[in-house]
């Protein structure tokens, strides 16, 4: 394993990142890249379907314990490795400038893809609550999204103004301070007034568990939504250049990122649950009937809020809201921006990215997310979406790596805790990297049909920028990087047939109904009475046979996975 000295020498000119973050600018780095829009939605749509509110608690502490694992392993490399580029700049000391590279690649877009993800729910956002005051100037629909002219030129502006705050390292670290305080303590007074209001209400949080679901099967799935809910509180390792304290603080830094980041989803869920509308008798009648809600309803936090604190608790939660987008947004600036800086100091990426302004933030860097990211909203929320299931496997890859790096210097120094969490990381990456790749693997998909073409696509892209690279890699450091080339062919092997599978069984899904409504007419062409028992038994048959459809692709699917992963291994 290459030690310090591999680590300063090369570039010169490496180390020029200017020191600013304090601890507490660390923390709300940590916390507000952790915490974005999706803790104050995600509630309805997907932490109570899947787990109910105690399942969901339940999900999210254990999925806290496993992220302070894998803290344990960036406090351990941080202070052996003290240099900007996080899990990439490990990666690539310990296994290798070619394991970095696939490391830093996923990494790109799981950042990027925030701050997408960031931007377009402004729009969502102001659409519950300022109902159609953005929604001017209609210019098309993609995947069912109307996209208007206003709401598109919202989202611009909140990149705009995120990236001006970044060209600033000072002024970023005290915007982000304010708002990541305003994010916590907003939550914390929304929820605090909402529980005293409803304690002692019977029934309040039944069922405890999602009724359409298994209930250790909608935990393990919250905890498998981890690197999705907590990804970014590693952003500080990217900036590790730029810390004016110890190195040996960044485990309570993180440690105490990771538990007001999971009280912040905790408080948000248990606030979705709590309050209902007068035709709900349960969370679980208002949820399961989320769509036909409308305005603040349709967000049961907002809802919540508003029903029992009125129009105070509407602005308080709007502001607190805004303050975690804008958290989000400028958390993953900064730590993009590091990464791209670092991939440029070695030659992986063109050297204009490196550019420095006098600020000492890599100028050039945010310009590119800027101009880049400005495009998104073009798109729509919809197809935001597809990208934004992908950050998860690209966090989980990440985690694995840093896990794998942390065990593997951890045996060579002969500390054995480091080589129980870097072990302990490892093995849990990698199921998680398994659950969300592999369809069906519990009993639901964990990313979207459009979600595995875009992991090819990216997979792709790879390709080219590997052979950029690979060209200009004079010191040979990249060596003849096969496991490279293998990763992501295999990659877009495996994910592309995915997607053909998919893209197959929603075919077959969707030809139910025109199906359906042939037999049906068939029957009463020729005088055929039918009663609704009729019916039920037809569709339960057409239900099986969806099943036993799916069932037969998904293990073809695994047989074939298996076929090219023995290949490409030989």
């Amino acid at each position: 394993m290459k030690g310090m000295e591999s680590i300063m020498s090369g570039n010169p000119d490496k180390k020029k990142l200017k020191p600013y973050l304090s601890p507490l600018a660390a923390w709300a780095l940590a916390f507000g890249c952790a915490v974005g829009w999706g803790a104050f939605v995600m509630p309805g749509t997907t932490f109570l379907p899947i787990a109910g509110p105690i399942g969901t608690l339940i999900g999210i502490i254990v999925g806290a314990a496993i992220m302070l694992i894998i803290g344990a392993n960036y406090h351990f490399l941080i202070n052996d490795y003290p240099v900007s580029g996080g899990t990439y700049a490990y990666t690539k000391l310990i296994f290798g400038y070619d394991h970095g590279f696939l490391n830093g690649w996923f990494l790109i877009l799981t950042y990027i893809a925030i701050i997408w993800a960031n931007a377009t729910a402004l729009p969502l956002i102001a659409r519950n609550l300022f109902g159609s005051m953005f929604r001017f100037g209609l210019l098309y629909e993609i995947a069912g999204f109307q996209i208007y002219l206003g709401e598109v030129l919202l989202a611009i502006s909140a990149l705009i103004v995120g990236a001006i705050v970044c060209l600033r390292n000072r002024i970023a670290a005290t915007i982000q301070t304010i708002n990541a305080f305003v994010l916590f303590l907003g939550i914390t007074i929304c929820f605090a007034v909402v529980m005293s209001n409803r304690a002692g209400t019977p029934g309040l949080l039944l069922p405890a568990f999602s009724p359409d679901k298994n209930p250790g099967t909608g935990i393990f799935t919250i905890i498998a939504l981890a690197p999705w809910a907590f990804v970014g509180f590693e952003s500080i390792a990217h900036s590790a250049e730029e810390f004016r304290f110890s190195y040996k603080k960044t485990f309570p830094i993180m440690a105490v990122a990771v538990g007001t980041a999971g009280a912040a989803y905790a408080m948000l869920a248990v606030l979705a649950a709590s309050v209902l509308p007068d035709n709900a008798q349960t969370w679980a009648d208002y949820i399961s009937n989320l769509d036909s809600y409308s305005g603040v309803a349709g967000l049961p936090t907002f809802f919540a809020a508003k029903s029992v604190m009125g129009r105070v608790g509407s602005i308080l939660l709007g502001f607190t809201t805004l303050a975690a987008i804008m958290t989000g947004l400028i958390g993953h600036y900064i730590a993009s921006s590091r990464l791209l800086y670092v991939l440029s100091e070695d030659n992986i990426l063109p050297a204009w990215f490196g550019k420095l302004n006098k600020n000492k933030v890599p100028r050039n860097a945010i310009l590119f997310l800027l101009l880049v990211s400005s495009i998104i909203p073009l798109f729509g929320r919809t197809a935001v979406s597809w990208i934004v299931d992908v950050t998860t496997v690209g966090a989980t890859i990440a985690y694995a790596y840093v896990s794998a790096s942390a065990l593997k210097a951890a045996r060579q120094k002969g500390k054995r805790i480091f080589v129980v969490t870097g072990a302990a990381g490892l093995a849990v990456s990698c199921l998680f990297i398994l659950y969300f790749l592999i369809p069906h693997l519990i009993d639901v998909t964990a990313l979207s049909t459009e979600s595995y073409l875009i992991l090819a696509a990216w997979g792709i892209l790879g390709f080219f920028f590997f052979l950029y690279a690979f060209r200009k890699d004079e010191k040979r450091r990249l060596g003849r990087s096969t496991i490279t080339w293998i990763v992501l062919l295999a990659l877009i092997i495996f994910t592309s047939t995915v997607w053909m599978r998919q893209a197959v069984e929603q075919a077959t899904e969707a030809s139910i109904t025109p199906i359906h409504s042939f037999y049906i007419d068939a029957l009463k062409k020729n005088n055929i009475n039918i009663d609704h028992l009729d019916i039920e038994s037809f569709d339960l048959y057409m239900e099986e046979q969806l099943v036993e459809i799916s069932s037969s692709l998904n293990n073809k699917s695994l047989i074939q996975t298996m076929l090219i992963v023995i290949s490409l291994a030989v």
